[in-house]
């Protein structure tokens, strides 16, 4: 492993741990790669599997074979993955267009196997996550990190304007934001438009773990997983990106679904009691296909 950078060097240790559980299943369609850009890590979870090489990183939906039962013996019925893939695959697309903001290089999404995979480049090899930083570094690089998301990245991020809610591929349903998705809370939501582009592009999952900095002077270098972006009101990009700690970051998602800071009632709210009364919900709930 001393050819690995240290993210990968983690993620091997990752790997290692879940395959050496009990109930692991193995994974039983892995992608194709190339003698040039073999397979250095990989790691299965529940619902997709993850695949590094030295220059590219894989994300593919699993099949059903691999998700197993639930505690009562029942398989796993999970939705919308593929649709998650395909709408971080369109979220990319528009960021490198239209923003500066440091995004992997989207290579490819296309199915294999029958399975959904995206394909990406990597983070640069020095750059680690900001969950990752030294704890005696860690309130220092949150500083800063926060200084270049409240400068650079929410103003772009906020610029992208659009007069309805959901993905930025019209075609995909309207994904529940990272706070409100779990295998009990999956369905798509009705789309809403309004007459004016009041809505903006939210990542809804911009915490330390899906954020690569320079280790030495905190640079954000990267912004990873969109898998749950889409246009909302603005208020849905809760600050996780500020606190350091993985529990305090899920109860701060807790508060805000209770709040009503999020959550399919504040759409509703908003489509039927904006401030220009004029929002109209289109149709029925999009489909899952």
């Amino acid at each position: 492993m001393e050819t690995l950078s240290p993210h990968l060097r983690a993620l091997h240790e990752l790997s290692e741990s879940i395959r050496a559980n009990d109930q692991y299943i193995p994974e039983k369609y892995p992608p194709h790669f190339s003698q040039d850009d073999p397979l250095l890590v990989s790691y299965k979870l529940t619902l997709t599997t993850y695949y590094f090489t030295q220059h590219t990183f894989i994300k593919r939906q699993n099949h059903p074979d691999e998700i197993g039962n639930n505690i009562y013996g029942d398989s796993i019925v999970v939705l919308l993955v593929p649709e998650r893939l395909r709408n971080e695959a369109a979220t990319l697309k528009l960021i490198a267009a239209e923003t500066t903001i440091p995004v992997p290089t989207l290579l490819g999404i296309y199915e294999e196997n029958g399975l959904v995979h995206l394909k990406t480049s990597l983070a640069p090899n020095d750059a680690i996550l900001l969950d990752d930083v030294d704890p005696a570094d860690q309130e220092t690089a949150i500083t800063e990190v926060d200084k270049q998301i409240q400068s650079t990245i929410l103003p772009q991020l906020r610029d992208l304007r659009r007069n309805f809610v959901g993905s930025v591929d019209v075609n995909l349903p309207v994904i529940p934001t990272a706070s409100l998705y779990s295998p009990r809370n999956h369905q798509a939501w009705p789309r809403m438009e309004r007459d004016a582009e009041v809505y903006n592009l939210c990542h809804n999952d911009l915490g330390p773990h899906n954020i690569f900095v320079d280790p030495l002077t905190f640079e954000i270098v990267r912004v990873i997983d969109w898998e749950y972006a889409g246009f909302f009101p603005a208020k849905f990009e809760i600050p996780l990106w500020r606190e350091a700690d993985q529990r305090r970051r899920h109860q701060m998602m807790r508060d805000a679904k209770k709040s009503g800071l999020v959550g399919t009632d504040g759409l509703y709210h908003e489509a039927k009691y904006g401030l220009d009364h004029q929002a109209i919900p289109k149709g029925k709930f999009a489909s899952f296909a």
